[in-house]
């Protein structure tokens, strides 16, 4: 056996003791220097000075093992000669403050165990040391060497493992191993070499460390470090996590179906060095249902590749977490905060308002929302909970606003981050649901989805039902809602409002809501405000008017009507109509109304979404006119839907027209029809009066006799319609001046003033001074051109043209035919480069056979329009943006021009198959004219000043002074620290703004449009002991020598925090002179409620 000495040094007497293990007991107050020499097992508080070990033995496998099982303080541990291990236990509630340890030559000591709570001032070694509790991170004499970093962290869906050591005393550095616990015990599972930075990646999770040898020259072991314990977790199938703590988590299974996962009160602490770590990550190609409970958790970053949604059991969120977006991420939490990454979006606030009052005293609730988004793109919507499901009501409309500010300083996250757009909505009812908003951004692949928590909302009181079936009286009545149920017996309920008036909702909600099953006739008295209308499946509605044949326009308003059943409107006052997933079912589009001599001629178009919402405008289509009652009259209707177009909300379509010389009121009735499903329809009515206008109307007959027209004279002045109409038709034009025709409106008949070419009828009109034409219109085989006279100034007329069409004025820019289809219009056109100039033309080929078939540029010469060919000519054709896919576009670009005045000549005829090119005689000429006066001479730049100060302490480049940059440009620069003020943290600021360098150390000024002034703060010299801080109080703080110094006149908490917000050290009840080894660079040390800063 061998022999154990503890020797205990008091006032000069010597203590021996011989034997076994002692169980010793100390006193808290104890500070004498303590001797140790055997095995020792304290089971008490200590508070000693200095221990010394002294192992005596001569086998050289004997160890000294020192066991503290209480909270243990110790100045200074010498071990002096032979082997010793300190064990420490792994109880939360025991603290172990612990001095300078050294290690003299020969002598070895091992530190065991899993403290929570140990901290070690500083260690030297100059024989052999071995650190098992991961608390140690530098050692320093003979066999030296630190550790900087090391942690574990998730990456892409993927765990790594990050060491980072730095110089050790022998020439080939630490080695590094990574080990794995199983089954209690430790395992070395990859061996990293020697380098300074190792990262090792691992597949599975489980509890990990690292272990660093730096060996001697002789390739002895002689300085041994480990890392704290690494847990990490791979998630590989749906778990439950609880109450733990990892350094990193990550998911990446590949799998279509989501993994499910729970969290309550998990943390996960990641190494944060590597760029793009996390604590927890979601691979590519995974898919992630993340489930919050309980207590909340904290991730410190969160980064998703993939798919993932985030939800949460009551009011369960993340504490300390910032995520990032590359992947399609679902935030289904309604918690406010950043999702940071391409399509970044930043919830401000979302608040319930206060509440407003109805006319009966009804509680209207609203709530609002406020965000941010990086990409131009977003969807915002407002969903109601129904039979179980979200519901879309609607997307929400304007109220966006281009941010003042695009640069937001990020309140999560490290950077500064650029928002595109902000916004903010308020959505307001008084219909019973639960509601909540959706937010949708995207870019590129990324797509980030927000929603708001679900938010209960009143029931209106207002509702027409089967036991009541009248709302309103003499004067207004304001509702906030109206609800109708009425008819769900399947008996048709007549009902009448009277002088209501319903609010708009501020998000497009609609005003009035049909239930499932109403059926109702519904008859508008008075005048009366609905705002939008929404039926349900399976119900019906009818408008009524109160008198038939009367006139609504001025008595009813209705914004929009979405239509999930049957909606007829015989108020000829809806032009619209819409289903629940926003297809167009019927919508009225043009409507054209003219003369030919006694006859008046109006045609409808009305169309339909038969492409994808399978709306056919198949119904009963006629035209009634109203004698006491609606009576069927002669109607034409062409029905044109065989080719789908690029509008699916067009792809259908009706025209109907009415020739008639009788007088009266009449309706032209529409139907739109689901395919699948009669009952689901809609029925619109266009309402319109002929009247006898004798007394009402000038009209101007222009025949083969009439030489002049002199639109200021008594017998033109008022004119409100001219008639071309020679009484033969000719081959010749017949020539006609116009000077200064201002065509005079009819009050409430503004449609029919016009001036018309009468059938087979050709005319050559020559304009000099202002002229207004209003409706020009060239009918069938009729042929009109018009032309520039000496003293031609303007010209405004809207073509319909049935023959041949030429305009020489080059003022006209469209022209459509009689059932308003686009024959010819020029929609763009500009200068190009190289004395060029570029012109679009687009004809509509898809519905009205019309095709660009020719142009040709001509040059003004003498007066003379002569053909120009010295330019280069490139055409393209193709479909328009926006139009059918059969629709003809032209581009015409001419480079290459000398200075002049030039025209284009632009012609579209209707194809005909079989028919010679231009001879058609449907067709349209127009002339663009323009200027080439000369390339424009280079602006004249634009210089910016930048000032670049002169301090003392600091070297910039450039050197100080001010340069000048033109606008738009940038401007870099780098300071360097004089030796004597290297100790100074600069400050950089760019007009007050402060800024930071790359990583190279250089300031760059991006897109100059100001004048830069430029500030640097913060350069002092360095003090003799380096950073001094003197408090009132009697607090000192200074560094030197690469150690800091503090001196706390009384018993104080210390905290010391790098500048990113990681603690470095925590020291408690401090009280006098302690000095504590830092690695460089900056710190905050809290003292008490001081704040303080330092660098070393």
């Amino acid at each position: 056996m061998r022999q154990s000495f503890l020797r205990k040094v008091t006032g000069g007497i010597l203590l021996l003791l011989a034997g076994l293990t002692q169980v010793v007991t100390a006193q808290q107050a104890q500070t004498e220097a303590w001797v140790i020499t055997k095995d020792v097992d304290y089971t008490d508080v200590i508070h000693v000075k200095e221990l010394i070990i002294n192992g005596t033995s001569e086998n050289p496998t004997d160890t000294i093992d020192i066991s503290l099982r209480n909270n243990s303080t110790i100045e200074t541990i010498t071990v002096e000669s032979g082997k010793a291990k300190i064990h420490f236990t792994g109880d939360e509630n025991i603290t172990y403050t612990l001095g300078t340890i050294t290690i003299a030559k020969d002598a070895e000591l091992t530190l065991l165990g899993s403290p929570q709570k140990l901290s070690i001032q500083s260690v030297s070694n100059e024989g052999r040391f071995t650190d098992e509790t991961g608390v140690v991170q530098e050692v320093k004499g003979t066999h030296s060497f630190a550790i900087e970093q090391a942690g574990g962290y998730s990456m892409g869906g993927a765990l790594s493992i990050y060491s980072k050591a730095g110089k050790a005393t022998s020439e080939m550095g630490p080695m590094c191993t990574l080990q794995k616990k199983e089954n209690n015990r430790w395992k070395d599972e990859m061996i990293g070499g020697s380098a300074e930075t190792i990262n090792f990646g691992v597949t599975k999770g489980g509890i990990y460390r690292l272990k660093w040898m730096d060996p001697d020259e002789e390739d002895n072991v002689q300085t041994v470090l480990h890392s704290k314990e690494i847990n990490l977790l791979q998630i590989e199938e749906q778990t439950d996590l609880k109450d733990v703590t990892y350094d990193a988590i990550a998911l990446h299974t590949g799998t279509l179906e989501a993994t499910k996962v729970s969290m309550d009160n998990v943390a996960a602490l990641p190494c944060t060095t590597e760029e793009n770590s996390a604590g927890f990550s979601v691979g590519t190609f995974s898919n992630l249902e993340l489930t919050l409970k309980g207590t909340n958790s904290r991730l410190g970053t969160l980064r998703n590749y993939g798919t993932m949604a985030l939800k949460n059991e009551g009011d369960a969120t993340f504490e300390e977490t910032t995520i990032y977006n590359e992947g399609i991420f679902t935030d289904e939490t309604g918690n406010e905060g950043m999702i940071l990454g391409p399509a970044g979006l930043w919830i401000q606030e979302f608040k319930p308002n206060k509440d407003n009052t109805g006319p009966d005293g009804t509680q209207i609730k609203s709530v609002s929302l406020r965000y941010a988004i990086k990409s131009f793109y977003r969807k915002v919507i407002v969903e109601t909970y129904q039979n179980g499901q979200w519901v879309n009501y609607d997307e929400i409309k304007g109220g966006e606003s281009k941010n003042e500010s695009p640069e937001l300083r990020s309140t999560q996250g490290s950077e500064t981050e650029k928002w595109t757009l902000r916004a903010s909505y308020i959505f307001t009812t008084a219909v019973k649901g639960t509601y909540r908003f959706k937010i949708e951004t995207t870019k590129d692949n990324c797509k980030t989805t927000w929603y708001s928590k679900p938010y209960e909302l009143i029931e209106s009181e207002y509702e027409i039902k089967d036991d009541q079936l009248e709302l309103g009286t003499e004067t207004t009545t304001i509702l906030p809602s109206l609800l109708i149920t009425a008819g769900k017996d399947g008996v048709v309920k007549d009902a009448i409002l009277n002088n209501i008036e319903i609010p708009e909702h501020a998000v497009e909600t609609p005003s009035v809501n049909v239930e499932p099953g109403a059926t109702v006739n519904l008859t508008l008295k008075g005048k009366n405000d609905l705002g939008s209308i929404l039926l349900a499946k399976g119900s019906t509605i009818t408008l009524k008017p109160e008198t038939a044949g009367e006139d609504m326009n001025e008595k009813l308003s209705i914004s929009s009507v979405r239509n999930g059943g049957s909606f007829t409107d015989e108020t000829a006052t809806v032009s619209s109509v819409k289903d629940l997933s926003n297809h167009t079912m019927i919508e009225f589009t043009d409507t054209i109304i003219y003369q030919i001599e006694n006859a008046i001629s109006v045609s409808l178009r009305a169309v339909g979404n038969s492409l994808d919402g399978g709306y056919w405008l198949l119904g009963d289509h006629k035209i009634e006119k109203f004698d006491g009652e609606w009576k069927d009259v002669q109607s034409k209707s062409q029905l044109r839907a065989d080719t789908p177009a690029e509008n699916p909300n067009r792809s259908a379509e009706v025209v109907i027209n009415l020739t008639t010389t009788e007088t009266g009121i009449y309706r032209m009735k529409v139907t739109s029809t689901h395919i699948d499903n009669k009952t689901h329809n809609a029925t619109l009515y266009f309402m319109f009066e002929i009247a006898n206008l004798e007394d009402n109307i000038t009209i101007k007959t222009i025949d083969g006799a009439t030489v002049s027209i002199d639109g200021t004279s008594e017998e033109y002045k008022n004119a409100n319609m001219l008639l071309f109409a020679n009484n033969e038709s000719t081959e010749s034009p017949v020539k006609v001046t116009l000077n200064n025709v201002q065509l005079k409106e009819v009050e409430e008949y503004e449609e029919y003033t016009s001036s018309v070419v009468a059938e087979n009828q050709n005319y050559e009109l020559t304009l000099n001074g202002d002229n207004d034409l209003a409706a020009f219109i060239i009918e069938k085989d009729a042929t009109a051109t018009l032309k520039k006279g000496d003293s031609f100034k303007s010209l405004n007329a809207t073509v319909y043209n049935g023959g041949k069409f030429i305009d020489e004025t080059g003022t006209i820019q469209q022209v459509v035919d009689l059932d308003g289809l686009n024959m010819l219009s020029i929609t763009g056109y500009g200068m190009t480069d190289w004395n060029g100039y570029s012109l679009v033309a687009y004809s509509d080929f898809f519905f009205g056979d019309y095709e660009v078939s020719d142009s040709a540029l001509e040059h003004l010469v003498n007066g003379e329009w002569i053909p120009y060919h010295n330019s280069v000519m490139r055409s393209v054709e193709g479909t328009p943006e926006g139009g059918a896919p059969d629709s003809h576009e032209c581009a015409y670009t001419y480079t290459g021009l000398e200075t002049g005045q030039y025209r284009i000549k632009v012609y579209a005829e209707k194809w005909t198959e079989g028919a010679e090119f231009g001879k058609a005689n449907h067709a349209v000429t127009l002339y663009h004219h323009f200027t080439i006066t000369g390339p424009a001479p280079e602006p004249e730049p634009t210089y910016c000043s930048i000032t670049l100060p002169s301090v003392k302490g600091i070297t910039t480049s450039p050197t100080a002074g001010t340069y000048w940059e033109s606008e738009g440009s940038s401007f870099s620069f780098s300071l360097k620290l004089d030796p004597d003020y290297d100790q100074s943290q600069p400050i950089v600021k760019v007009n007050d703004t402060e800024v930071t360098p790359d990583g190279n150390g250089t300031y760059t000024i991006s897109s100059i449009y100001e004048n830069i002034t430029i500030t640097i703060e913060g350069i002092t010299e360095n003090t003799p002991t380096g950073n001094a801080v003197v408090e009132e109080n009697g607090v000192k703080i200074w560094t030197a020598d690469r150690q800091l110094h503090l001196s706390v006149p009384s018993a104080e908490c210390v905290w010391i925090y790098a500048f990113n917000g990681s603690l470095i050290r925590s020291l408690d009840e401090v009280a006098g002179d302690i000095t504590v080894n830092l690695n460089k660079g900056s710190y905050i040390i809290i003292i008490g409620e001081k704040r303080y800063k330092v660098a070393l």
